[in-house]
């Protein structure tokens, strides 16, 4: 990971309008430096306002460092471009299960998952939803069915699990 960072710093410094490697590097930071890849997304946004992609990165990663005023921004825009887009639609719900709206993201993750059914990572959003509503059993049966998949961590899984009681 850290070879693949560093030939893609170095290419971004002959070549620093390469949108595509601009974008793969601000999702490659977001495990390690959550603040440069909100500053790439944000570079990113400056050049194409309308990139639902980005778009949408950028407001989840606003959302994972706690600046939801601003991840709610951002996914608006995204929702008000794509408003069926899977990925927008659970980013969506996670921003408004933030902000205290429980049944409003319940309902996107629902919108999401008609798109695409069975996709842990907005099960995972979904079932901890539910949990907050109080519909513990659902979110049980959905917690069970996706443990073991690799597309989610099992300690968030876990950590949902532990709700339940």
């Amino acid at each position: 990971l850290d070879k693949a960072k560093q030939f893609v710093e170095q290419h971004l410094t002959t070549k620093p309008n390469d949108g595509p490697l601009q974008l793969f590097y601000a999702n490659l930071l977001l495990k390690s430096d959550k603040q440069k890849s909100i500053e790439m997304f944000s570079q990113l946004l400056s050049k194409e306002p309308e990139n639902v992609a980005v778009l949408n990165s950028l407001a989840w990663t606003l959302l994972e460092t706690n600046k939801l005023a601003e991840a709610t921004s951002h996914i608006e825009k995204a929702m008000t471009l794509a408003p069926r887009n899977p990925d927008v639609l659970d980013t969506y719900g996670a921003v408004l299960l933030a902000s205290g709206k429980v049944d409003q993201a319940i309902q996107k993750f629902e919108d999401s998952l008609k798109v695409r059914p069975d996709h842990a990572p907005v099960l995972l959003n979904y079932a901890d939803a539910l949990i907050k509503k109080g519909e513990k059993d659902k979110a049980k049966t959905i917690l069970d069915k996706i443990s073991g998949d690799k597309s989610v961590s099992a300690a968030q899984v876990s950590a949902l699990k532990a709700k339940l009681n």
